[in-house]
């Protein structure tokens, strides 16, 4: 991916949920397919869920494109990641919120990269490893525009500056 002045952008892209509970596999099914691509500056990976340590390895990027799993919303959505945002679910105990990620990066490193999240509305999310037929094909169209940014060297859409200016509904 290009930056300003056409230089390389270091790219960290995570994809997460559990891969045993139907669609919220979604985001590592699209972090294998992207990884498969082996697209220039970007490193991807898949994960159960957001770490807090991710933090300070985020300074040192960036951008960062996270994929997920929605309970409800648009079939597909790509939204920017500001620090503090919460808004990904309820808050539970094992739900490490990304704007918290932003945040830490900020004030403990000095740096924080930007943040983008796209979310893939699920159906099924009980005991299984399969997606569903709509979540495949969401799945395929995520990972053709993500890698297509990523490889074209276009940037992901500027929100701006302002807060909810990046959130798109496809």
């Amino acid at each position: 991916m290009l930056g300003a002045g056409n230089r390389r952008v270091k790219t960290l892209v995570i994809g997460y949920g559990n891969a045993l509970r139907g669609d919220d596999g979604v985001g590592p099914a699209v972090a294998e397919r992207l990884a498969a691509l082996a697209l220039k500056d970007v490193e991807v990976r898949s994960a159960t869920q957001l770490q807090l340590e991710w933090a300070a390895e985020w300074s040192g990027y960036e951008r960062v494109v996270l994929i997920d799993a929605a309970v409800e919303g648009a079939a597909i959505s790509r939204e920017r990641v500001w620090p503090g945002d919460g808004g990904e679910g309820d808050g539970g105990a094992h739900e490490l919120q990304a704007g918290v990620l932003v945040s830490l990066a900020r004030v403990l490193y000095g740096r924080a990269p930007e943040v983008w999240r796209w979310r893939i509305r699920g159906e099924s999310f009980g005991i299984g490893d399969e997606l569903t037929p709509g979540v495949r094909v969401a799945a395929d169209e995520v990972t053709e525009r993500i890698g297509r940014s990523l490889d074209d060297g276009d940037d992901l859409p500027s929100a701006g500056g302002r807060r909810n200016a990046g959130l798109t509904s496809i």
